[in-house]
């Protein structure tokens, strides 16, 4: 039994990788043909939603040794989204982003947990930007892949 769930776990992240790699590498196709696979709406919700998670962490500064609730993994969260609207402003403006810290910026995203954010900080934003907040959420596959594919077009160009 305990074999079949070890199976069914690595087929499992064996299939959900194979499909962001798909995804990963058309757009990297269209990084490496120089175009721009982020639209510049997307730049600046990522400019909008930086701001938001800005203000998010100031207040979980003041609130982070107050109370018993679970603020450590919402400051978590905060950080590792800060740090992946930076990726994708830099992937937009062509800048040059080191494997090391996008890889790093990949295994910490899947330690977060934007529930944990939600439930803390979501109901202090007004209601248009909370919308931004989350379809920035929405998109978290999405913003997956063109990360994937940065990784393949680093790999392709031998930086």
């Amino acid at each position: 039994m305990y074999s079949e769930s070890a199976f069914s776990f690595f087929v499992s992240l064996g299939l959900n990788f194979f499909i962001h790699m798909t995804n990963a590498k058309k757009y990297a196709a269209l990084m490496l043909n120089e175009a721009n696979v982020i639209p510049y709406s997307d730049f600046v919700t990522y400019q909008k939603v930086r701001e938001l998670l800005l203000s998010s962490k100031e207040r979980y500064e003041l609130l982070k040794d107050e109370t018993d609730l679970p603020y450590a993994d919402a400051g978590r969260y905060i950080d590792c989204m800060l740090e992946e609207c930076g990726i994708m402003i830099k992937i937009h403006l062509s800048k040059t982003i080191p494997l090391e810290d996008l890889c790093l910026h990949i295994d910490e995203r899947e330690k977060v947990d934007k529930d944990v954010y939600n439930k803390l900080f979501l109901p202090e934003i007004a209601p248009e930007d909370r919308k931004t907040l989350l379809d920035f959420q929405a998109k978290s596959d999405s913003r997956l892949d063109v990360m994937y594919a940065q990784i393949l077009v680093i790999n392709k160009m031998g930086l």
